[in-house]
């Protein structure tokens, strides 16, 4: 029977991926047992931090060997599901509303779609993701008719856009299927719905759908950065500036659509022009870990 000691040090070493673990993981956890101290139950802190970022590490280089666009392909797919997780978020939120049927399948569709995608099943996920946004739009008043500009200017819409161009793009490129672990859509799944669920009466800026809340923007944006720079991994960095740059993209097209409607930014005071000044700085600041993060793992092949 396995020590705890042993059963940690296996826990840890699942952040290395599974076709490394098989090779490599038994000599990896035979030598960590050796050097253990006698009545050890626990690895230290320097151990468990060496093993998770090794194990990041490991999984930026094997992912780097399919080349750069891989690299892209598995940031945009991230950016994905980072997309569909404030969907649900909005979904959820709007369960407070009752609105018929519409409201209970649309959280559905998307934790559905979610979970799709974390698979590797993308095709899936891109019908699930159409279906989703045509039951949205049923209850929106959404018409084709209307000018382009609304649509890039209403988050919902330009998430759910952006999602599917990616999917397609994805699921046409071909390349070998890359599931990833199931308790990541779970997490997602579950996060988003709780936030979701807390937010309930947060406001909206400028009539637009503009993350009010740092832990819909800034808190994402920032973890994935981070992971990013300590894993060399560039794809979390992708799919953060992605991300930000959906909401620049919401924030940018409706002050446009303001002006064009005569509206006078500066007297919105601080929910005018200077709400994308966050956005920008993210969106900036996601680019910059990408870049980072991608120089030191291409100088880990030279």
């Amino acid at each position: 029977m396995p020590s705890a000691l042993e059963r940690r040090y296996r826990h840890l070493l699942s952040a290395y991926p599974d076709a490394y673990r098989e090779t490599h993981g038994e000599e990896i956890l035979t030598t960590l047992m050796d050097g253990a101290a006698p009545g050890q139950v626990r690895p230290d802190a320097r151990e468990a931090i060496g093993l998770v970022v090794g194990g990041l590490r490991t999984r930026a280089r094997l992912a780097a060997e399919e080349g750069r666009a891989a690299l892209w392909a598995d940031g945009l797919r991230l950016a994905a599901v980072l997309l569909l997780a404030s969907l649900l978020s909005e979904a959820v939120r709007d369960l407070a509303i009752p609105s018929g049927y519409r409201a209970l399948l649309v959280p559905v569709l998307l934790s559905v779609a979610i979970l799709a995608i974390v698979a590797g099943v993308t095709r899936v996920g891109l019908i699930v993701v159409a279906l989703a946004g045509y039951v949205a739009s049923l209850g929106s008043g959404f018409s084709w008719s209307w000018r382009i500009g609304w649509v890039v200017a209403n988050y919902d819409f330009l998430a759910t856009l952006v999602v599917g161009a990616v999917l397609l793009w994805y699921s046409l490129r071909g390349g070998r299927r890359r599931p990833w672990p199931g308790w990541l859509g779970l997490a997602v799944v579950a996060i988003a719905g709780l936030y979701g669920h807390g937010a309930w009466g947060l406001g909206l800026v400028l009539g637009l759908r503009i993350p009010p809340s740092t832990y819909e923007l800034v808190a994402p944006i920032a973890f994935l950065s981070a992971i990013a720079l300590v894993g060399n991994d560039p794809r979390p960095a992708i799919a953060a500036a992605a991300y930000a740059l959906v909401h620049l993209a919401v924030g940018a097209f409706g002050a446009v659509l303001l002006v064009t409607y005569g509206v006078n930014l500066a007297r919105l005071g601080p929910t005018g022009v200077q709400a994308l000044l966050p956005a920008l700085a993210l969106t900036a600041a996601a680019a910059l870990a990408a870049t980072v993060s991608g120089r030191r793992l291409a100088g880990e092949h030279l």
